[in-house]
């Protein structure tokens, strides 16, 4: 198990300071620069349709019965700090920056952000919607992106299957925004991550200004439907680039093997040294490794300007698939272990080392690495090509 003495993680409750409590995880640190995450368990899986939480997320930092959205970028800009927003399969993230002396004033307006939203229809026609219709269609152009996004769809069918941008296809109404907000924004859903901020200043601001967030509706549905797994192929016929993504869905226990697995193929990205990933000298050829809450998608991804070396470069890719699962060299094996602890130690004390699971990666081997490539091959399977599709390989000709 992967253990860093840097910080001090601590996970609280701030029950003993107000009625209401959010749950609060600090990493102690000594920079002049802190960071306030507001974690909402609400991410694309959770929406009851499509675009919605991707229309929520574009009301953040907007106005509030106590402030406009004017007055709290003015009000950050002064103070020297910012505001972002993310949105992911499982959680939509609000971001606040700033120099650690100003934290009660942006725990302040965190929970404002939450607790008193105002979802004004003047913004949603005139800055909201506009907004996520240009970052969808600025998404929908990367072919990259359209087969991953259609492998999740083929491999998952519904909830990690949602796609974290809206479509025309679907509008989504101001109500359903509302609705949702309502839903999602109380006490059990909503956690608190900071980095370089005192413990015990957060549990005595975050009691105090989280005060006024709701308790969980006893009609809200936000129950999860257990993730489940099937095989396919999805092809999308477009102009320009072609692109393909090989996928595999697996169980969220398998990651550390998966996770070696992806460097073994994948390799580092060390400047002016060439890559040890067996898929290195194809070019254009990524590897990935999405781990969700019950769930992962092993991915690899790959471009081409042309389908034919596109194809090339999926036959090949299936090629080092099949020889990891019958072996694997132990060198290979050893290099890939030390990117996956290098990039874990890299990632530690960030918001995604909090909303990731910990991985035992002291007990992968050879041997782990290529019983988890061997299972990958021998459970479902998704392929999803975007281009000239009638020259791209199928899923059956390629495993």
């Amino acid at each position: 198990m992967l253990r860093f003495p840097r910080f001090t993680r601590i996970t609280s409750r701030s029950a003993q300071l107000a009625s209401r409590s959010i749950s609060t995880t600090a990493f102690e640190g000594n920079a002049a620069l802190s960071e306030l995450s507001l974690v909402v368990r609400a991410g694309s899986r959770d929406e009851p349709a499509p675009g919605v939480a991707h229309v929520l997320q574009k009301f953040a930092f907007n106005d509030t019965k106590a402030r406009s959205g004017l007055r709290l970028q003015r009000e950050a800009e002064l103070l020297g700090g910012q505001f972002k927003t993310s949105l992911g399969k499982e959680n939509l993230v609000l971001t606040a920056q700033f120099l650690r002396e100003d934290l009660p004033y942006f725990v302040e307006a965190l929970a404002d952000t939450v607790s008193t939203p105002l979802y004004r229809d003047y913004q949603f026609v005139e800055e909201v919607v506009p907004l996520v219709q240009a970052e969808a269609e600025l998404a929908r152009k990367n072919p990259v992106y359209l087969a991953t996004e259609a492998a999740y769809e083929t491999a998952f069918r519904k909830g990690l299957a949602n796609s974290v941008f809206a479509s025309k296809t679907s509008p989504v109404s101001l109500d359903a925004v509302k609705e949702f907000g309502s839903q999602i924004f109380n006490e059990s859903d909503v956690s608190l991550f900071a980095r370089n901020v005192v413990e015990s200043d957060l549990q005595e601001f975050s009691g105090k200004f989280f005060q006024n967030l709701p308790k969980k509706s006893a009609s809200a549905n936000t129950t999860r439907t257990a993730t489940k797994f099937f095989s396919g192929e999805s092809r999308i016929k477009a102009n320009g680039k072609n692109a393909a993504v090989l996928a595999f869905p697996a169980a969220a226990d398998a990651s550390a093997s998966l996770e070696v697995l992806k460097y073994v193929l994948g390799g580092n990205n060390i400047k002016w040294s060439r890559s040890y990933g067996l898929l290195n000298v194809l070019g254009d050829v990524h590897v990935s490794h999405a781990a969700h809450s019950d769930a992962s998608l092993f991915i690899v991804s790959a471009h081409g300007s042309t389908p034919e070396k596109l194809s090339e470069r999926l036959f090949s890719v299936a090629k080092e698939l099949k020889q990891v699962a019958e072996k694997v060299d132990q060198e290979l094996v050893s290099k890939a272990v030390a990117s996956a602890k290098f990039a874990a130690a890299e990632n530690y004390g960030t918001l995604a080392s909090v909303l990731e699971k910990e991985i035992d990666l002291s007990k992968v081997t050879p041997e782990s690495v290529s019983a988890a490539a061997k299972k990958l091959l021998s459970g479902n399977r998704v392929l999803s090509v975007v281009g000239s599709t009638q020259k791209l390989p199928h899923l059956d000709e390629l495993l």
